[in-house]
């Protein structure tokens, strides 16, 4: 690499090609070397780099040199972590190349900056030796200079880099008014916007206004994205404001539609305004996300549900926001039981609204249809107590859209939907006896029969899987032998037990839809294969296969994709062992931003 470096020097391999293949492969080996054997390797090419930025003429070849030396610091932090003025010097050239017109030198260096603010944080917050602050109040102290030229989604990348090294402050008081010197830019501009507001919400209605404010939610959002829990200190200033304004955008939206038709939603101002109720549900559920004090999601839940809850049940379907539902899922999550009672009017808020949206076909409404299920799962994994104890017409109806939700062509749909019905059957194995034995005296036979549908359906058993429906089988069949206090049907003949009415049930259904591939014996050991098998995910898995496989041999029809779960694995195990070999892995990818 150096040989090839030292012909780019000389120009006897000159190109741009050549340069970015030699620095991509030079940040490819990071990490692959001792500590002094990389910092004498990285010397010398950084050495070379700038000698041939400064030996070449035209401001194109100076600007792919440029993002190649951007590049290459970029792919070595431990280097950058023990060499503190070399660092200094990397990142005040980034903010010089921030103002470089140059057709992506801006773009690159946003990049390797937050790049390095990840990896090199701590750094950034510590008062270095021979300096008298430290470099992050630098920074700040000329934040409007260095971001001046920057592009809206570039400031993006420059604020979303600097939360990652405020985050780094442990100390509260420090971090607070580092988060206020970020913010002031943009708070100043938002309040303009706040106190024209409070005087005319027309003002509202007016794009540029509405670009502006989406601007500077995403700003918000970056920063939090990193900072994390102790940007409430920056949220507390703007939520109340925020959630007033969401519900002035939503009233103008929906008078819009209510005169004019969901038409409307095409027109420009009405997208931007979408976009700016978007912004807030994200930076309410990225704050929530990271939010380590379940008092303070508890304080602004209700002026929270007051704006979106009512909102969302009563706009258009066009017009619902799907984060609505990421939002609710987040904080359910993060407030677990505490959010019980809040329960049933999240679910009539959104649940009948969304799934009439979705409930006419598999495709539309992409977003709404996963966010929906992964709400369901939730509350279901946090909240069971409330979620048994909905109105049972009610139950049945998220229970048969569970089902559904494993019909589904998109894998994450599938995915969530084997999630929701695995939780389901787990905790009601844990409910009192009576209750329990009501849930499968309703539902078991239903759902044994639409989970073998499923199995025995080409196309959706590659979807959803063979690993999890045996799973879900296993937690079935454990359920008919330990859990069951009475008769598992109304049908069953009175002295019948349940596992011989399963058993009989299993036979007559297979011999009705498949006595042209089985004969009575196989059918015979299939039905009673579920019960043996039912504590073993993996033998399960495998009764299931030699089943599909039996009915496939005789229809004549390819088996190899029953095995695609092993494959996977398999591939995945070589790629994890890949990973291991020093140097294979990028490392801004490792987490461990002490590594040697």
């Amino acid at each position: 690499m150096t040989e090839k470096l030292q012909n780019q020097v000389n120009g006897s391999e000159w190109s741009w090609k050549n340069l970015n293949t030699l620095c991509w492969a030079v940040g490819s080996i990071s990490g692959s070397m001792h500590t002094e054997d990389e910092k004498r390797f990285l010397v010398t090419v950084i050495r070379d780099l700038l000698g041939l930025c400064e030996q070449k003429r035209g401001k194109d070849n100076k600007a792919v040199i440029a993002s190649n030396i951007m590049y290459v610091v970029g792919q070595y932090p431990r280097f950058l972590r023990e060499h503190w003025k070399f660092l200094k010097t990397v990142i005040n050239k980034l903010f010089e190349f921030m103002h470089e017109s140059h057709e992506g030198v801006q773009d690159m260096a946003c990049d390797t900056f937050i790049k390095i603010a990840t990896k090199c944080k701590r750094h950034f917050v510590i008062t270095q030796v021979g300096e008298t602050q430290p470099f992050i109040d630098d920074m700040l102290s000329n934040l409007s200079g260095i971001i001046c030229d920057l592009s809206s989604a570039q400031v993006h990348v420059f604020y979303e880099a600097v939360g990652h090294i405020i985050s780094a402050q442990n100390d509260q008081s420090i971090q607070e008014r580092l988060i206020e010197r970020l913010m002031t830019l943009p708070n100043s501009i938002w309040e303009e916007i706040i106190n024209h507001v409070s005087t005319n919400t027309e003002v509202l209605k007016d794009e540029d206004v509405i670009k502006n404010i989406v601007n500077l939610l995403k700003t918000n959002v970056a920063a939090c994205k990193t900072i994390g829990h102790p940007f409430i200190f920056q949220l507390s200033k703007v939520l109340i404001d925020m959630l007033n304004m969401y519900k002035v955008i939503s009233e103008n939206m929906s008078t819009a539609v209510t005169e004019h038709g969901e038409s409307v939603l095409k027109q420009s101002i009405i997208k931007h305004m979408r976009s700016a109720k978007k912004e807030m549900l994200v930076l309410l559920t990225v704050w929530m996300g990271r939010c380590g004090d379940p008092n303070m999601l508890m304080e602004i839940m209700d002026p929270l549900f007051d704006a979106v809850l009512f909102d969302y049940a009563r706009n258009t379907p066009m017009a619902r926001e799907p984060n609505v539902l990421s939002l609710l899922s987040t904080m359910v999550t993060a407030l677990k039981e505490r959010i019980n009672p809040e329960i049933p009017r999240i679910l009539d808020a959104v649940f009948k609204a969304t799934l009439e949206m979705i409930d006419k076909e598999l495709t539309a409404f992409p977003e709404h249809r996963l966010n929906l299920f992964v709400l369901v799962r939730d509350i279901a994994q946090h909240c069971f107590p409330v979620f048994i104890s909905i109105p049972s017409e009610e139950f049945r109806l998220v229970l048969e859209a569970d089902v559904w939700a494993l019909q589904h062509q998109m894998r994450d749909v599938a995915e969530i939907g084997v999630e929701i019905m695995k939780e389901v059957l787990t905790k009601v194995a844990l409910l009192d006896v009576q209750v329990k034995q009501g849930f499968y005296s309703t539902y078991f036979m239903y759902l044994l029969e639409q989970v073998l549908a499923i199995a025995t359906d080409r196309n959706q058993v590659q979807i959803v899987g063979l690993t999890n429906l045996a799973d879900v089988l296993c937690i079935l069949f454990t359920a008919m032998e330990q859990h069951m206090s009475g008769p598992i049907d109304a049908k069953q003949a009175p002295n019948q037990s349940n596992a011989d009415f399963v058993f009989d049930y299993l036979s007559h259904l297979f011999e009705r839809h498949f006595s042209q591939n089985l004969n009575a014996d196989q059918i015979r050991v299939t039905a009673k294969g579920f019960f043996s098998f039912n504590t073993n995910v993996s033998k399960m898995r495998d009764h299931l296969r030699d089943f599909l496989i039996q009915l496939r041999e005789e229809a004549g029809e390819d088996t190899s994709d029953l095995y695609i779960e092993e494959k996977e694995v398999e591939i995945q195990n070589a790629l994890n062992m890949k990973m291991s070999v020093p140097g294979i892995k990028n490392p801004n990818e490792i987490d461990d931003e002490d590594m040697k």
